[in-house]
């Protein structure tokens, strides 16, 4: 059984989250708390916006900050 599809943000919302991100983190609240960024080249990172979400997540010792255990991570130049 595959995972169901997550909805991808409005255009209007993406072109907008530099200079004002709060209605795209309120969209992604409501319709995809936890979002795939997939970028080519790049291995996929989760965007999760629900607090208890997160705090869960910062608990559990399965999960690391440390880039070193991401499958294909590639440091960038340094500084």
């Amino acid at each position: 059984m595959s995972a169901p599809a997550v909805p991808s943000p409005p255009p209007e919302l993406l072109a907008v989250r530099v200079q004002d991100p709060y209605p795209l983190f309120a969209w992604l609240r409501e319709h995809a708390p936890a979002h795939p960024d997939r970028r080519d080249g790049r291995p996929t990172v989760w965007q999760i916006s629900r607090y208890d979400d997160v705090r869960a997540l910062l608990t559990d010792g399965r999960l690391s900050k440390d880039p070193g255990r991401v499958p294909g991570y590639v440091p960038g130049p340094p500084g």
